[in-house]
């Protein structure tokens, strides 16, 4: 069987964060989840409990 993983980028997502990762964990039980956060809202607190690679330095949504 194959692993999936989904990777979610964040960036200033804090009004919607919690509702696409509800939903995402919902729908994709089984599958891993990484939201990479790279904003300057509260984002980050949001998804605290999910893996996260946070980095210090601004690099824009299509960095990442």
């Amino acid at each position: 069987m194959r692993e999936v993983l989904i990777i979610i980028p964040a960036y200033n997502e804090e009004s919607r964060i919690e509702t696409v990762l509800t939903k995402y964990c919902d729908h994709f039980q089984n599958w891993g989840k990484i939201v990479v956060c790279d904003g300057t809202d509260s984002t980050l607190s949001i998804v605290r409990k999910i893996s996260l690679l946070n980095f210090e330095e601004g690099l824009g949504k299509g960095a990442l």
